[in-house]
């Protein structure tokens, strides 16, 4: 009975040994499967009602148009402008709900080339450089503009040395005793819609704050204008 025992438990002793292996590796396949292994429920990331508009923002736009110009809304002739916006600082940003309700505040230079058809068929060409605070509003995807601030602008080449009197370039005639100014300072102010994505249909008006015609009084410059922009 003792060598049945005897032969008995080293046989006991193998099972017991093999059971004890065959368990542990059987944990560790349930523990790297990723099936057997519980999955934690994913937290849906909660967005603010006021946040950020994540449209990109302008760095620059093209500018071509068309305008009546004129002194002090006198003798308004036709002619046109092109040039370029650059929106280098942005003051302000904030939207609720994306594209329901935003507004945004950039800092506006722009420079643009200005034709102006003169008396009598005059012409002159001038370096326009208004510097604008420009206020873009969000309403349900549509989106408008208004923009406001100081101009300075240069008359490059043309007929700047016609000789004219106030009441002259009122008539239309090309004879007197005063000269048309090269330089000008003035107010400009904006309004503009969202057209399609990023193209811009505005309407501008400006008023000089110098007589242009030398010794003569309220003989500013003014000039109404209807552009189209792309801003990129």
């Amino acid at each position: 009975m003792n060598k049945m025992r005897k032969a008995i438990a080293p046989l006991f002793v193998v099972l017991a040994f093999a059971t004890n292996v065959f368990a542990q590796e059987e944990a560790t396949e349930s523990t790297s499967d990723p099936q057997a292994a519980t999955e934690e429920p994913k937290k849906e990331e909660k967005k603010s009602a006021f946040h950020m508009d994540k449209r990109p923002d302008p760095v620059w736009g093209l500018r071509l148009g068309a305008h009546l110009a004129g002194i002090s809304g006198q003798t308004l002739s036709f002619g046109w402008h092109l040039g370029a916006a650059f929106y280098p600082i942005k003051f302000f940003d904030a939207s609720v709900g994306g594209d329901i309700l935003g507004i945004k505040m950039f800092l506006e230079p722009n420079v643009l080339f200005v034709s102006k058809s003169g008396w009598e068929g005059t012409n002159q060409y001038w370096l326009e450089a208004p510097v604008m605070a420009n206020f873009m509003f969000t309403a349900f995807s549509f989106r408008f503009k208004y923009s406001v601030g100081p101009y300075v602008a240069a008359g490059l080449f043309g007929d700047f040395d016609k000789v004219l009197t106030a009441d002259d370039i009122i008539a239309g005639k090309t004879e007197g005793s005063s000269k048309v100014g090269r330089f000008d300072v003035g107010f400009s102010t904006t309004l503009g819609y969202e057209a399609y994505k990023n193209i811009w249909s505005d309407f501008s008006l400006g008023m000089g704050f110098i007589d242009m015609v030398e010794k003569t009084k309220k003989s500013n410059n003014f000039i109404i204008k209807f552009t189209a922009g792309c801003d990129f």
